[in-house]
């Protein structure tokens, strides 16, 4: 019993750390120092060829004891796995800036803004052009130019918030925003204030899922990271910043799809799922689609600061009906068995 709890203990931290040891960080530093190594022994190695120059640089190391050997790679390891978790703890305000959060008071944070809230207003007139446009007989279906501008201001118009004032400089900001307006402007609830009610009401399932792509967009947030710190490099690589820009371009389009991805589980979930926090909060969930922005802000007003209404009726609760008994009180009592 012992040994199965212990080898169980033994094998969540090895996963724990091998998936902290095994990340972008240590891309990072085996990248970095295989640059400062090269750097160091290219003279020999241009001199002597690639296999004879390999086989002199590496020969001190062969000589080094087990103990030394052991040290070292221990030390490496705990480089990677201390950067590793100064890395997740900056990861929030790296997505924070990504999203373009501070940037409205610099340039060009607002010319950025402007632009984008322009371009929601131009995929508006489009879609208003190609779908609410007035039916009648004999119109000539949409061509495939029409489908595809139809396809890309649908996009637009779901990546970016329906308020200018709303509205961030950058895409991955203005998509992760715009998941956070919507469910206001279907349901009328708040998603920030009623996200952690609704995370408890949540079928196991939809978490497992939410949480994966949430924990993939901040992969690629740390992936962005450290493409951005590979340009301390320089010195030693004239290559590196373009490397940088490489990986951090590629690390930003990751972001974009895996937030995009985000948006639309939060979404599902509030659509799906926002009844059982009515039913949670013992408040009654809209009749008619008329009620459902009275509803849903009088859902967010108790969750956040309950309710002072000494009239407020919760649901499922009628006129005169007495309190149903503790369920201790009506438990049976025990009696001893011999």
């Amino acid at each position: 019993m012992i040994s199965t709890l212990w080898n169980g203990v033994g094998e969540g931290a090895l996963t724990h750390w091998a998936g902290r040891l095994f990340t972008s960080a240590a891309f990072f530093w085996l990248a970095g120092l295989t640059v400062l190594w090269y750097a160091r022994h290219n003279g020999v190695i241009h001199h002597q060829g690639w296999v004879q120059g390999l086989t002199t640089v590496t020969r001190p190391y062969a000589k080094l004891t087990p103990l030394v050997a052991g040290l070292l790679l221990a030390g490496f390891l705990c480089l990677i796995g201390l950067s590793a978790f100064a890395a997740e703890v900056l990861t929030l305000p790296a997505l924070r800036v990504l999203e373009g959060y501070g940037w409205q008071g610099h340039r060009p944070g607002p010319q950025w803004s402007d632009r984008r809230a322009d371009a929601r207003v131009e995929a508006m007139g489009t879609y208003q052009r190609l779908v609410l446009k007035p039916e009648y007989a004999g119109a000539p279906p949409r061509t495939a130019a029409e489908d595809a501008a139809l396809a890309k201001a649908t996009r637009v118009l779901r990546s970016t918030p329906a308020a200018r004032e709303f509205v961030l400089p950058t895409r991955l900001g203005n998509i992760l925003r715009s998941a956070e307006r919507r469910p206001v402007r279907k349901h009328g609830v708040d998603a920030v204030f009623c996200w952690p009610h609704l995370w408890f009401v949540l079928p196991a399932d939809v978490r497992s899922d939410i949480t994966a792509a949430r924990s993939a967009l901040d992969r690629a947030v740390r992936a962005w990271m450290w493409s951005v710190l590979f340009v301390v490099w320089t010195p030693w690589a004239w290559w590196a910043p373009l490397a940088a820009a490489a990986a951090a371009a590629l690390a930003y389009i990751s972001c974009l799809r895996s937030a995009a991805t985000f948006a639309v589980l939060v979404e599902a979930a509030f659509d799906v799922h926002l009844p059982l926090v009515h039913s949670a909060a013992r408040l009654p969930p809209p009749r008619t689609a008329a009620d459902t922005a009275e509803c849903g802000a009088r859902l967010t007003r108790f969750l956040l600061i309950g309710s002072e209404d000494a009239n407020l009726r919760f649901a499922g609760e009628e006129a005169g009906s007495s309190a149903p008994p503790h369920p201790l009180s009506a438990a049976p009592t025990a009696t001893a068995t011999p």
